[in-house]
């Protein structure tokens, strides 16, 4: 279907855009998923022997992530990756500026939403985070391009940077109060006693608790003893909790 679209005084047409806005989604998930790919399989084993920063950059992955995915559309005029290699662009739908910051993360909130907002693209030619924050998709026009590193876009993406390390700061935060929250529990001790007083214990050791993990009747402790995961498991027995000798091995 073809749409007309007025902005700054042009008619933009946008016939076949829902196949090209697909193809743009795509490129946009898998690269966040090769990205993920790449932190999960390739760099993260190899800091596993530094737990505490094996943590941190893995939180840090997780805020650049959510910060590109909210504000992919307003760090460079418009296009995030998929839309400037399908030469699109998101624009204000009553002006056909660029997108405000609001309108940028009412629009992208949406992409957590994705069945429901594709299925709303795929009928109507036009998401629900567009309707929503007031924006449209349109095809970028070639005269109007805008270059992807200027003035503008360097002090966003400046400003990018900085609430991506103040997400990085919450999300630690988070992660060492919960850890330090579960080392105050009945069953921490005798776990954390059972790993050194066992043979890959020896003197001296880093012993850093990793994960936790809550499973009907049973916990299951991770702790890094000299950077390789070992795990205790503790069943719960009437009123206390005992380690599992069965479900523990290392």
């Amino acid at each position: 279907m073809a749409v007309s679209f007025e902005r700054g005084g042009v008619r933009v047409k946008t016939k076949g855009m829902r196949r090209k806005r697909a193809a743009a989604f795509f490129i946009d998930c898998a690269t966040v998923y090769l990205l993920s790919a790449l932190c999960g399989y390739l760099l993260l084993p190899p800091l596993l022997q530094f737990g505490t920063v094996a943590i941190a950059l893995g939180a840090l992955f997780a805020a650049a992530i959510v910060v590109g995915i909210f504000l992919r559309d307003y760090l460079f005029h418009g296009p995030g990756l998929g839309k400037r290699l399908l030469k699109l662009r998101t624009v204000d739908a009553r002006s056909g500026d660029e997108p405000s910051l609001k309108q940028t993360i009412v629009k992208n909130f949406f992409i957590f939403l994705f069945p429901l907002d594709g299925l709303v693209l795929l009928l109507t030619g036009r998401s629900l985070g567009e309707r929503l924050s007031d924006t449209r998709v349109i095809a970028e026009p070639s005269s109007d391009k805008q270059p992807l590193f200027d003035a503008t876009a360097k002090k966003r993406v400046r400003t990018a940077g900085v609430t991506v390390l103040c997400i990085t700061a919450g999300f630690l935060g988070i992660i060492y109060t919960a850890l330090g929250a579960v080392k105050t529990q009945e069953p921490y001790p005798s776990a954390y006693a059972y790993l050194t007083d066992s043979d890959i214990y020896k003197e001296g050791s880093s012993v850093l608790l990793t994960g936790y993990a809550l499973w009907n009747n049973d916990i299951d402790y991770t702790f890094l003893v000299d950077g390789k995961a070992y795990h205790v498991i503790c069943h719960r027995e009437g009123d206390g909790w005992i380690v599992c000798r069965d479900c523990t091995a290392f």
